[in-house]
């Protein structure tokens, strides 16, 4: 299901319909954000990820799930051509790596 409103509501509306409508606007990125995962550093949900990238136009930013530099990594090396970036703010936060360490990987 699709969240909004910082997650707390649910629409009922499957990923196909929605990006019927997003890829009609000039969006610069989409950040896909697996809400279950954000904050819990459980790894990217891959799956996920590659779904939202094959319906959008614009390109995506990986979000929710990143625990270490190994993630970063993974998603380095399948050297996605629609991936714009990714979120680690909770693997940040909690010292499981710098901001330079991840620049030195992503390089």
């Amino acid at each position: 299901l699709v969240s909004t409103k910082g997650w707390v509501e649910q629409v009922n509306l499957n990923l196909e319909s929605l990006f019927e409508e997003l890829n009609t606007l000039p969006l610069n990125s989409v950040i896909c954000t697996d809400v279950m995962r954000d904050g819990m550093k459980q790894g990217i949900n891959i799956e996920l990820l590659e779904k939202i990238m094959s319906l959008s136009k614009a390109p995506c930013v990986a979000s929710g799930g990143v625990a270490s530099l190994k993630d970063l990594i993974e998603l380095k090396n399948k050297n996605y051509k629609n991936l714009k970036g990714v979120i680690a703010g909770k693997a940040i936060y909690d010292n499981e790596f710098s901001i330079s360490d991840a620049i030195q990987v992503l390089k």
